[in-house]
């Protein structure tokens, strides 16, 4: 074993080069690892901003994305100036007059993603 002498530094050198060369190998694993795992793209936005009161059935509120509607169908929702509050108390025996109210999304909107 030499301990001292140019041997000695050109062996250090290439260990050095080959974890340098390690390093960026993994930097770059990382970086593609995190370019495939970024978040997907906004497609639909509904806000429910309205003045605060009731929702009747028929209330439709438009995507500020891409413009798909949303319709309150039932009876009971609410809103209050930021947010939609839908009943939810129907049970299985309710006459389709009497359903609480529900959101009905445009269709394709979650099938599309399957």
């Amino acid at each position: 074993m030499i301990r001292n002498g140019p041997r000695k530094n050109c062996v250090y050198r290439v260990m050095s080069h080959a974890l340098t060369l390690r390093k960026a190998v993994l930097f770059a694993a990382v970086l593609a690892f995190t370019a495939a795992a970024a978040p997907a793209a906004l497609e639909n936005r509904w806000s429910f901003n309205q003045a605060a009161g009731a929702a009747p059935a028929g209330t439709v509120f438009s995507d500020s994305v891409s413009g798909l509607p949303m319709t309150v169908r039932g009876l009971g929702a609410t809103l209050d100036g930021s947010r939609l509050t839908l009943p939810g108390n129907t049970t299985s025996g309710t006459a389709e007059p009497g359903i609480a109210a529900y959101l009905n999304l445009p269709n394709g909107i979650v099938s599309a993603k399957t």
